[in-house]
């Protein structure tokens, strides 16, 4: 891979683990939401298992986007 690509590569990787990590922090902010409007559990689990999943997903794109940067040997 050039280093163009290499560098657009990571730069997207990077941008979409802020994304998902700011959609984790709103999905969080609508069950506290939801739980103080007195919805049902049910809804709030499954909007909290988001929460978690952009957070994780968030945090694989940040190793993927460092591992990148690493195995491509610049200095």
């Amino acid at each position: 891979m050039g280093p163009f690509s290499t560098a657009v590569l990571i730069g997207c990787l990077q941008a979409m683990k802020y994304f998902l990590w700011a959609l984790a922090l709103l999905l969080v902010i609508l069950v506290f939401a939801q739980w103080y409007r007195g919805e049902p559990t049910g809804k709030l689990i499954f909007i909290a298992i988001g929460a978690v999943l952009s957070l994780v997903g968030g945090t694989v794109s940040g190793f993927a986007a460092a591992w990148i940067d690493a195995r491509d040997g610049r200095p």
